[in-house]
């Protein structure tokens, strides 16, 4: 679930991560995150990789829930 916020100051993307344990990994070096809102959904880990993925997801719905509606503002 997402949401928005406005303010005088800018637009804010508010996220409902999931955070849990990846099967038998150590959950002091690795955890499974994932999102989903309105038919969009990822999962992923916080490995180098993932975090990569992770912020690549951000940035794409970011893109998508403020600055592509404000364009139609």
């Amino acid at each position: 679930m997402s949401s928005v916020s406005c303010s005088e100051t800018g637009k804010t993307l508010y996220i409902k991560l999931r955070v849990y344990r990846c099967g038998g990994v150590d959950p002091l070096n690795n955890l499974g995150i994932s999102w989903f809102d309105s038919g969009k959904k990822f999962e992923t880990t916080l490995s180098n990789e993932g975090l990569e993925f992770f912020r690549d997801n951000v940035l794409r719905f970011y893109k998508e829930y403020i600055l592509d509606r404000n364009q139609g503002s």
